[in-house]
């Protein structure tokens, strides 16, 4: 999907770590003065860590339902969605989240802020959601 400029892909591997830059930064700018600057501050010194997970995430996904896409802008990725079933087991009236589904994380390098990116993703994330059989889904936000 490509959206003024804005390009919309399944992630690769090759992409954790600019999957991991974008979600460490964009939580030390938009949690800044919320969370104690300490915290902040320690997220870049695991950085290795997060790629590592990133990788798994998209190369061993939990789930065959799970979406990891990345916004691209520019010939760089700035930023990224992961999704998958629901987590919680009240999602769905019946006891059972099968029929749900979870954003779990939409991330935005904050040096690309503005242009798009998030919206172009839950746009595509939400439509891949739905097409995986999902007749809802649920946002956690902090």
């Amino acid at each position: 999907m490509e959206t003024t400029g804005m390009i919309v892909r399944d992630a690769t591997v090759d992409d954790a770590t600019a999957m991991t830059e974008a979600h460490v930064r964009a939580w030390q700018v938009a949690y800044r003065g919320i969370m104690p600057d300490r915290y902040l501050d320690d997220l870049s010194k695991h950085m290795a860590d997060r790629v590592a997970h990133h990788r798994v995430q998209i190369a061993s996904p939990d789930d065959p339902r799970q979406i990891c896409l990345v916004a691209g802008h520019d010939g760089r990725v700035i930023g990224f969605f992961i999704a998958g079933p629901s987590r919680d087991g009240d999602t769905a009236t019946d006891g059972s989240a099968d029929g749900t589904g979870e954003v779990w994380a939409v991330y935005i390098h904050p040096d690309s802020w503005r242009l798009g990116a998030g919206s172009a993703l839950m746009t595509e994330g939400l439509e891949r959601l739905k097409a995986a059989g999902f007749t809802e889904a649920t946002l956690w936000v902090f």
